[in-house]
């Protein structure tokens, strides 16, 4: 039985993206952020019919009006597992790469460690002012397509992104939470470089916290993924009072994997398996 964050993970990107999906498959597309591999997967959930299934995604994304788009598949709650697919996807001309994060749950109060910037805090969903969608452009190295998702998110999907402003009046960091059912997820979180340090994050953070609470909405669960090697915001989030545990997760890509990822091997699969037998 899922649990909620599993169920968010699973459901929550079908309010905001157009999808497919089958008894065999689910996959996601964006025909106005191709670029976004955040709104660009598949899922694949069972081997029975597996090629036939791989035939009608790979046409999904590279179709008449859809074209250019490298296959990804994310292994998630309800998919095949990388070692049971594995030869599947190495003979079709994947690869298949793993990433290290931390999936965190809030469920201590924060610690005197937790520094917050008095400041001032505007929230809001729609359309981001240019200032502030700056930052969401900075976040991902100078391209658009995680603005353009989270933009889709706050009008779609009910995200609410929440902003602290710098003395100087400058949007210094951005925090936005979207709620799913009894789960609310901290989706990004992002401080420019020059105001890291002084308390804006856990502003924003502290914020984004405030209002999946205000909202009185029954959620009971306040859950994160962060990239293990952003040490910072991992220190963070802890010293607001979210603990997890570090996690691999695997995707199979087309075309050579992202470079935040490690490509595996056919053998290192097979040894990973026979260790957490």
């Amino acid at each position: 039985m899922p649990t909620p964050s599993e169920k968010y993970d699973i459901h929550s990107p079908k309010r905001y993206l157009e999808y497919t999906e089958t008894p065999y498959y689910r996959a996601f597309r964006d025909l106005t952020n191709p670029g976004s591999a955040a709104s660009n997967y598949a899922v694949l959930k069972s081997m029975e019919n597996a090629e036939k299934s791989l035939a009608a995604i790979e046409e999904y994304y590279n179709g008449p009006t859809y074209i250019n788009v490298m296959p990804k598949f994310e292994f998630t709650y309800d998919s095949v597992t990388p070692l049971e697919s594995r030869k599947f996807f190495l003979r079709n001309g994947y690869d298949i790469g793993k990433r290290s994060i931390w999936r965190m749950t809030l469920c201590e109060k924060a610690s005197n460690l937790f520094l917050v910037r008095r400041c001032q805090i505007q929230s809001g969903a729609g359309k981001l002012p240019q200032a502030i969608a700056a930052l969401l452009v900075e976040y991902c190295n100078g391209q658009e397509y995680g603005l353009r998702l989270i933009e889709k998110q706050m009008i779609k999907g009910g995200a609410i992104a929440y902003v602290a402003f710098s003395s100087e009046g400058t949007p210094a960091s951005i925090c936005v939470g979207q709620g799913y059912g009894s789960a609310y997820c901290i989706t990004a979180l992002y401080t420019t470089e020059n105001q890291r340090k002084k308390g804006y994050g856990a502003a924003a953070l502290l914020a984004a916290m405030r209002g999946a609470a205000e909202a009185k909405l029954g959620y009971d669960t306040i859950f994160l993924d962060t990239a293990s090697e952003n040490t910072n915001a991992v220190s963070l989030f802890e010293k607001a009072g979210f603990r997890g545990e570090e996690h691999t997760v695997y995707g199979a890509f087309k075309g050579g994997v992202p470079l935040q990822w490690k490509r595996v091997t056919l053998e290192d699969l097979e040894e990973e398996a026979s260790w957490t037998k």
